[in-house]
This record gives C-alpha cells, structure tokens and sequence, in this order.
C-alpha cells in the first residue's frame, strides 16, 4: 500500500460530514426559533393575565365601579397598549356579582390572550 493514500480523508467523505453539519445546524436553528416564538407567546400571556388580575382585583377592592353590565379600556402594561372588556353580571346571591374580563393586544383586539372570571361582594 502506498503511504500517501492512507493519510487524509476522500472528498466523498468530507462532503458526507458536511451534509450531517449541515442538517445538525439546520434542527438546531429551527428549534432555537421555535423556542424565541414560544417565549413571546408565553409573555405576552402572562401580561395579559396580570392585567385580568389587576382590574379584577380594583373592583373586588372597590377600586372601581362593580354594576351589571359591560365595559370597555385600554391600558399600558410592559410597554405595550392592551385592550380589556369586562362583563359583570348577577349570580343568584343579591349581594354578589359575576365579572369576567378578557384582554387581548390593543393591535388585535379580537385574539384573547387572557381570561378571568371572578366574584365581587356588594354592599346593599
């Protein structure tokens, strides 16, 4: 055997170590841009449902207005404008009533990205 053909590796070789690279790479990129579209998601969620929690929270403390039927806002949170709509309704206890409120992204306003319901007490 002659010495200098043992050294070294044949170009089919190296084209089929760059073809593995190559699909390595490419399942690495689309999952890291899997993984940044889930993180946005996943913020944007948890925004929204810290907003549903905040209003809920003013009306259980009296903060704002607790009377049947439908309202309507807009507010800044994280930088970003949402869109807000509450619910109230009454329950079959005179002294409590039922709000839901979803958010969803001022730009969308039809893409809910958080709903909550909750229960408030009222004075009579």
């Amino acid at each position: 055997m002659n010495a200098d053909r043992s050294k070294g590796f044949t170009l089919l070789e190296v084209l089929v170590a760059l073809a593995v690279v190559v699909i390595s790479m490419s399942a690495l990129v689309k999952s890291a841009g899997e993984n940044a579209a889930n993180q946005a998601y996943l913020e944007s969620r948890t925004f929204a449902s810290w907003l549903a929690a905040n209003r809920l929270n003013l009306l259980q403390l009296g903060k704002s207005a607790a009377i049947p039927g439908s309202q309507e806002g807009e507010e800044i949170l994280a930088s970003r404008e949402w869109h807000w709509r509450l619910k109230t309704s009454t329950t079959g206890d005179q002294h409590v009533l039922r709000a839901e409120i979803e958010v969803s992204p001022a730009e969308y306003p039809q893409s809910v990205e958080a709903r909550m319901i909750g229960f408030i007490g009222v004075e009579q």
